[in-house]
């Protein structure tokens, strides 16, 4: 399966999010614009990335409340994230599922600066 043009590999993205510190991409992880965004499922559902690093993130965007990003699911390792993907049923494209499949087996092997 190849990219489009100018898209780098999934697993480029998985380490660009674990290293990107840009000041115009917010930090905070229940915000939009979080910088550790890996991909999003579906327009109230997407995969983060905890701002230290130390652990993968099912977020849902709330309906109230300004709309925050809110933490539901917690991962550590790639087995147990597939796991709850499938149990929750999160609907997505190839694109996902390639940055899924690029995962490393813990999030202990993402690159950190």
């Amino acid at each position: 399966m190849t990219n489009p043009p100018n898209t780098p590999p999934p697993s480029s993205r998985i380490l660009e999010a674990a290293n990107d510190k840009t000041p115009a991409r917010d930090e905070r992880e229940t915000s939009d614009g979080y910088a550790g965004v890996l991909c999003h499922f579906s327009a109230r559902w997407r995969l983060a990335l905890a701002a230290d690093n130390s652990q993968w993130i099912f977020q849902f965007l709330e309906s109230s409340h300004d709309a925050p990003w809110r933490g539901i699911k917690y991962f550590t390792t790639k087995k147990a994230l597939l796991a709850a993907d499938g149990a929750l049923k999160l609907a997505y494209d190839k694109n996902v599922a390639e940055i899924l499949d690029a995962l490393p087996e813990y999030v202990s092997q993402v690159a950190k600066k």
